[in-house]
């Protein structure tokens, strides 16, 4: 599933360097979360592809406070991140949301529903991710109704 977002993700940048011209400005992002257990909990801004060589570089951290986080900062182009933070620090499972980072306002949520919004590469990112998780249902439901 990670390794077809990413896919995702790079699909939509490399579709905006082609369709926009290139970017460069300031980023807001600003992020809710709904799950009491991520408050005082540390998130990250990091790489959205690990780096064999050197892990998982990460850029910038803030804490959740109040249901809220946010990250601003300049791009001279687009780029993709991820917003990864965890409950606890042996938590398995953590959460993680691709963010592409560009000029403007981003809006991020993180609780029963994982989103990203507010930009035109987040919101075309969101909407290819919608639409390659329903192809599985669809091709199922077309392969069932054909036996």
């Amino acid at each position: 599933m990670k390794r077809n977002l990413t896919g995702v993700l790079l699909t939509v940048l490399m579709m905006g360097a082609c369709n926009h011209a290139p970017q460069e400005g300031t980023y807001h992002l600003r992020g809710m979360v709904t799950n009491p257990k991520l408050e005082g909990r540390t998130i990250y801004l990091q790489d959205a592809v690990k780096n064999a060589a050197v892990g998982t570089l990460r850029y910038d951290s803030t804490t959740v406070s109040e249901g809220r986080f946010m990250f601003n900062g300049k791009v001279t182009a687009p780029q993709v991140r991820e917003l990864f933070i965890q409950e606890t620090d042996s938590d398995r499972f953590p959460v993680t949301l691709p963010v592409v980072l560009e000029p403007g306002e981003i809006n991020a949520k993180i609780g029963d529903i994982v989103l990203v919004e507010g930009t035109g590469l987040n919101e075309e990112m969101i909407r290819r991710s919608a639409r390659q998780s329903q192809l599985p249902r669809q091709h199922r439901h077309t392969s069932a109704s054909r036996q």
